[in-house]
């Protein structure tokens, strides 16, 4: 699944606002950290679009979102996993081809921000929310939409069944399965 240029957009508003408020806070973060936060929730909120409830950035691409060396974005990333802000989930010891897999806490950003007075803009803080609750209920829709298909059939509109022939000549594909469609007839 691709990302609609709307939602690319509406990541990116967010992205910014976030980053504002992360500019406020007292006493004030570094840089690369800023920017590490802004990069990996973004990148987040995307993977979360495209159903995959993880990332797993590799620690070249974390240091090139945050400006700094590898060493500082493996200190970065152990402070942000301390804050909860991104969770571990496989690979914690990391090692060539096996990049850690994180996930975002959203609701952990929202209320590091808070607690730390940076005051996040309301608007910030709900579009926020819609975004990852908009990539949760689209990930269920996906999901929903291949199970109707491997049951044989399309959650409302166009009616699809798979019939499995035993002496039939095989498919392009090289199986023996006529799919018959309720637009198309037998294909």
């Amino acid at each position: 699944m691709t990302l609609t240029a709307d939602y690319q957009a509406r990541i990116n508003k967010t992205g910014g606002r976030l980053s504002r408020a992360l500019h406020r806070l007292d006493p004030p973060m570094s840089k690369s950290l800023r920017q590490m936060i802004v990069a990996l929730t973004k990148h987040g909120l995307q993977r979360r679009f495209m159903g995959d409830r993880y990332m797993h950035p590799g620690l070249k691409k974390i240091a090139e979102w945050g400006q700094c060396s590898k060493r500082q974005a493996r200190t970065n990333m152990r402070t942000l996993e301390a804050l909860r802000i991104i969770i571990p989930i496989m690979n914690q010891k990391g090692g060539r081809y096996y990049a850690t897999v994180y996930a975002l806490n959203g609701e952990a950003v929202i209320q590091f921000l808070i607690q730390n007075g940076a005051n996040p803009s309301m608007k910030m803080v709900s579009d926020f929310r819609e975004l990852i609750t908009q990539s949760e209920h689209h990930e269920t829709r996906e999901k929903e939409e291949e199970k109707a298909e491997e049951k044989g059939g399309r959650k409302g509109g166009k009616t699809s069944a798979r019939i499995r022939i035993p002496n039939s000549p095989p498919a392009e594909d090289g199986s023996n399965v006529v799919s018959l469609c309720q637009k198309g007839g037998v294909r």
